[in-house]
């Protein structure tokens, strides 16, 4: 997707890794957290199960997005790719903010997906800066 710019292909590597541990780490917090708070009953949160799917399923996009940093991708999976991204952001967002009491990490979470929404908007103003030049 980046070819060419081989310093944004590295941030982007590393960020999209550090957000995949950050949201692996949030569903164990998650995890934990529901073990201490219901050991014996088995009474687990639905809000918490939907937390820990909704932070593998980030970790598992971000996977995906680091291979399709370092591939060419034609225009189908350019859109996916963009949706994935901003899907991946604006979660790992809502399942920070939702359980912030939990760890230190949630606020790790919140910074790591503005950080990703910023940088697709800053992304998005510049293709539309682009097309506005060649009109």
């Amino acid at each position: 997707m980046y070819i060419g710019r081989p310093f944004l292909q590295i941030f982007l590597f590393f960020k999209k890794t550090v957000i995949a541990v950050i949201a692996m780490y949030i569903a164990l917090a998650l995890r934990i957290d529901n073990m201490e708070h219901f050991p014996i009953s088995g009474d687990n949160v639905l809000v918490t199960k939907i937390s820990v799917l909704i932070a593998v399923f980030v970790a598992i996009l971000n996977a995906y997005q680091i291979i399709c940093v370092f591939i060419e991708l034609n225009q189908t999976f350019k859109i996916i790719y963009l949706s994935s991204c901003f899907l991946s952001n604006a979660s790992i967002i809502i399942v920070s903010a939702t359980n912030l009491r939990l760890s230190p990490a949630m606020y790790l979470g919140i910074f790591a997906g503005s950080l990703g929404l910023l940088l697709l908007l800053c992304e998005f103003y510049k293709k539309q800066q682009l097309l506005a030049r060649e009109k």
